[in-house]
């Protein structure tokens, strides 16, 4: 994918209860004939089966199932909060109706596997289903969960899927990484440089401030 850098899974360092909870996700299926994306705030991330996983939720009325269902593969994408009116948009606009990628001011990018992303993202999981089942009202064990969520008794299917160091795109990594280093963190990095390193503390202090100045030329 143009714009993207591949990295492993354990390089990322993202909070992804804040990722999926707070700034929402989008989860695209599909191919180049047809694809479908739906905004989603439950989920996660994890360790499984000595492979890292992730775990999406969709019930059977949203569009992007039908894709979900067909395919092997789909992707996770999470986005800066500028985005976040888009992710609103495809979260109450179904893809039945339109085409709401588009008209959410987003566009589909593909993997070199053909599993379609967008493009806009900031951190891409391509994954592979290795499970799915619908949950099942007798398994919920805390009951008050039914009656909140699945009044309607719509339960959602779960997927348990694969991401692999081939399948993780970073976009923008050096801006990433700019935006990252707030005035605090210039601060403790150079506090550590002048502890640590044995040279002079000016020198340090030069070395530092060409290192940022290199940063911020992204």
């Amino acid at each position: 994918m143009n714009g993207f850098k591949e990295i492993a899974p354990a390089a990322i360092t993202d909070n992804f209860i804040k990722l999926i909870g707070s700034d929402w996700m989008l989860i695209t299926a599909g191919d180049h004939v047809e694809c479908n994306t739906m905004t989603a705030s439950w989920g996660g991330v994890g360790y499984m089966w000595n492979r890292p996983i992730a775990i999406a939720v969709i019930r059977p009325q949203r569009h992007t199932f039908e894709f979900t269902e067909r395919e092997q593969m789909l992707t996770l994408s999470f986005f800066k909060e500028e985005y976040r009116d888009a992710l609103k948009y495809c979260g109450s606009h179904s893809g039945r109706d339109e085409d709401k990628i588009h008209n959410a001011g987003l566009s589909v990018a593909f993997t070199d596997d053909d599993v379609p992303a967008i493009a806009q993202a900031t951190l891409v999981l391509e994954c592979k289903k290795l499970y799915c089942d619908m949950l099942k009202e007798e398994c919920f064990l805390d009951k008050s969960i039914i009656d909140k969520w699945y009044p309607a008794k719509d339960y959602h299917k779960a997927y348990v899927l694969e991401y692999t160091l081939m399948h993780i795109f970073f976009r923008n990594a050096a801006l990433h990484c700019k935006e990252l280093i707030s005035a605090n963190t210039e601060d403790r990095i150079l506090r550590k440089m002048i502890q640590q390193t044995p040279i002079g503390a000016d020198q340090k202090i030069i070395t530092f401030q060409m290192t940022m100045h290199i940063i911020n030329s992204f």
